[in-house]
């Protein structure tokens, strides 16, 4: 099975948007990052021995500063990360522009204007789809994402995305 498909830089940004809600890493990392930022004035509090109501209360805003800082500042900082790595990846040839993706029993076989890539089934971790979207994230946490707008038909996305499923599922040999 086979497809041929377009990746924009709007693709690229849907795929860093995909793999930051799906990766367990990703958001192990956030959630220490969020854990420690919380967590840091009520630490800093108690060492400094403020058990005032003024030292509480002056706590409650810090922490309320920082929870509204973390989400308001995710809000400003994942966009700049988009358009930073965007950038990076404008300048790796082969990576915007057409692609070919073939599923064999043994492998995926990925082609590009200027490489050609293998990756074996047990190198694939998951494989997902939203409405536009098929996934096929790796165990290096590479992440295909094949446009379902490439394809002929509805159809043809549902056949392609449940022959990955089926060469996924399957047992393999590393």
């Amino acid at each position: 099975m086979e497809i041929t498909y377009y990746v924009t830089e709007k693709d690229l940004i849907i795929a860093k948007r995909f793999a930051r809600k799906t990766s367990p890493l990703i958001k192990r990392i956030n959630n220490i990052t969020m854990f420690i930022i919380v967590l840091a004035p009520c630490i800093g509090f108690l060492l400094r021995g403020q058990f005032t109501v003024f030292g509480i209360v002056l706590m409650l805003i810090e922490i309320s500063t920082m929870v509204l800082f973390v989400f308001g500042g995710l809000k400003i900082v994942y966009p700049l990360i988009d358009k930073y790595s965007i950038e990076l990846l404008k300048k790796n040839n082969g990576v915007l522009g057409e692609h070919n993706i073939q599923l064999t029993e043994e492998e995926i076989i990925e082609s590009t204007s200027i490489n050609q890539s293998y990756v074996k089934w047990a190198a694939v971790e998951r494989i997902d789809e939203d409405d536009n979207y098929i996934f096929i994230t790796t165990i290096a946490r590479e992440t295909y994402n094949i446009p379902k707008r490439d394809f002929a038909s509805t159809d043809s996305a549902k056949q392609f995305y449940s022959q990955a499923r089926i060469y996924h599922d399957q047992p393999h040999l590393i």
